[in-house]
């Protein structure tokens, strides 16, 4: 998890595709992988605005549901709400 205070969605989808392609540039092996020879990672993104009706917890299963997408349509992504 990582929380971007002051990040609207371009910026953050930007700062989570670089984490993205720095972790595949690793090159890190991973024999037992059906997607990919080396480690990768599928990331969910979520922009929200801090209300008094929401809470953390919206925050997590909002990013959480975007990470699932991501995982579900293709591994190796960034998946953005």
């Amino acid at each position: 998890m990582i929380l971007l205070l002051g990040t609207d969605r371009e910026e953050a989808a930007g700062i989570a595709e670089r984490v993205r392609q720095t972790i595949r540039e690793l090159d890190i092996p991973h024999q037992v992988s059906g997607v990919d020879d080396a480690v990768t990672v599928s990331v969910g993104v979520c922009n929200l605005i801090p209300e008094k009706n929401l809470s953390s917890g919206d925050l997590f299963q909002r990013a959480y549901k975007m990470l699932y997408l991501a995982k579900q349509e293709r591994k190796n992504c960034v998946k953005c709400a």
